[in-house]
C-alpha cells in the first residue's frame, strides 16, 4: 500500500469573505455561504448573496467547515461564493468524492483534536491537504465511492420519507384531536340537511 495525502487526489479551495458592503439579502449576485448556519441535511440553503465573490465552490464539491462547527460537511448543489468559514473540496479523479468524504470523516477526530489546541478552533489548507490516504487502486476508489453514494442517497431518501410521514401524522392528529375536523364537518353537513316537508 502506498501512503498519499488528500492533496494528491483532491483540490481544496479555502473560502474568502467579500466585503460587507458587497453582500445583500435581495438575491443580487452569487449566493454566499459563510458557514454551517446555511447547511441543510444534504445541501445548503443560502441566506445571503454577494455582487463581488472571491472564492467559489462548484456543483458536486464537498463543503467543509474550517472554523465554527469544524468538520461539518454539506454538498454544493450549485456554484456558491464561499466565505472564510468554509473550504470546497473537489476530486481530481471523477467519481471518487464520496470515498474521500469517508476518508475525511474517518480522520476528523484527529483533525478536530489538533484544531482545538489553538485559541480559535480552526483548520487550515495544510491540515486538510495532509489528511492521509492509503491506496494503490484507483478503480477501487471509484467502486467504493459509487457504493457509498448509493447508500447515502438511500439514507437521505428514507429520512425524507420519514419526515413526510411525520408531517402527515401530526396533521391527522391535529385534525382529529385538536381541531376536531370530523365532528365539525359532521355538524356542518347536518345543518345543511333541509327540514322535512309538511
Amino acid at each position: 500500500m502506498t501512503h498519499w495525502k488528500l492533496s494528491n487526489f483532491c483540490s481544496i479551495v479555502m473560502g474568502q469573505s467579500p466585503k460587507g458592503s458587497d453582500c445583500n439579502f435581495d438575491e443580487q449576485g452569487v449566493p454566499l455561504l459563510n458557514g454551517p448556519a446555511e447547511f441543510g441535511s444534504i445541501s445548503p440553503a443560502p441566506k445571503q448573496w454577494t455582487t463581488n465573490p472571491k472564492k467559489f465552490s462548484k456543483e458536486g464539491d464537498l463543503l467543509f467547515c474550517v472554523r465554527a462547527s469544524t468538520g461539518r460537511m454539506n454538498w454544493s448543489d450549485q456554484v456558491y461564493a464561499i466565505g472564510r468559514g468554509l473550504a470546497a473540496i473537489s476530486p481530481k479523479i471523477p467519481g471518487t468524492i464520496y470515498f474521500f468524504r469517508g476518508v475525511i470523516e474517518n480522520y476528523l477526530p484527529v483533525l478536530i483534536n489538533e484544531a482545538s489546541g489553538s485559541t480559535y478552533s480552526s483548520v487550515n489548507r495544510l491540515d486538510i491537504e495532509s489528511i492521509p490516504v492509503t491506496t494503490d487502486d484507483i478503480d477501487y476508489l471509484r467502486r467504493a465511492s459509487s457504493i457509498i453514494e448509493t447508500v447515502e442517497r438511500k439514507i437521505h431518501l428514507n429520512v425524507k420519507m420519514v419526515d413526510v410521514l411525520n408531517k402527515i401524522g401530526r396533521e391527522l392528529f391535529n385534525s382529529w384531536f385538536i381541531r376536531f375536523d370530523p365532528i365539525r364537518n359532521k355538524i356542518s353537513n347536518n345543518n345543511k340537511i333541509p327540514p322535512p316537508s309538511t
